[in-house]
Parts: structure tokens; sequence; C-alpha cells
């Protein structure tokens, strides 16, 4: 979560294994908002929370990306890079369906 310190790290963390919440999830991805003190910009914390986990040796190289990520080639929302990004989260079968909603 350090390397990508939005939503994109939380869900790399979630599905890492390396986060796991229990009860609501809504209010757990809510005590995670860091709310800066008066005075203070949210980059400053992040640059010293990045700072004190270097020092204790926590962090390392940026960690690959999970299998289930999408891995999209070209442009930044191009066309191509899109559809390929909506095929990969979406074209997945029909096995898929039950494992997620159930058998309603």
């Amino acid at each position: 979560m350090l390397w990508h310190p939005d939503e994109l790290g939380i869900g790399r963390a979630y599905v890492a294994g390396d986060l796991d919440l229990h009860g609501d999830i809504v209010d757990g991805l809510g005590a995670l908002e860091i709310t800066p003190p008066h005075g203070v910009r949210k980059a400053k914390i992040l640059r010293e929370a990045w700072r004190v986990a270097q020092a204790l040796h926590l962090v390392g190289p940026p960690p690959a990306p999970t299998a289930e990520e999408a891995h999209v080639h070209g442009h930044r929302h191009s066309l191509g890079r899109d559809a390929q990004a909506i095929s990969h989260h979406y074209d997945v079968g029909n096995e898929f369906t039950p494992i997620v909603l159930g058998r309603r």
C-alpha cells in the first residue's frame, strides 16, 4: 500500500492477502482514510510514512502485480487498451457468476 496509497494499493493488498477486513467493507475502507491534522498536507504525511518505512527496512522494490490484475498495453485510455481492460474484467465465463453471486 506504500507504493500505491490509493484504491489500487488497497485492492492489490486485499487480493494478495496482505490486507484482511473483518466486518463491513465500507466501514473498513473508511477507516483507512487519512485525515491530516489541520494545516498538514496529505503528501507530507505520505513522505514521512515512506521515510519511516525505509528506515525500518519494511520496503523493498515495488511488488509485482497479482496474477488476477489486468496486464494491458498501449496508450492510457486508448480504445485498444481500454478494450483489453474491459475484456479482462468482464469476459470471464459462465463459471464466475455462481462463485461470486451464489445460486440467487
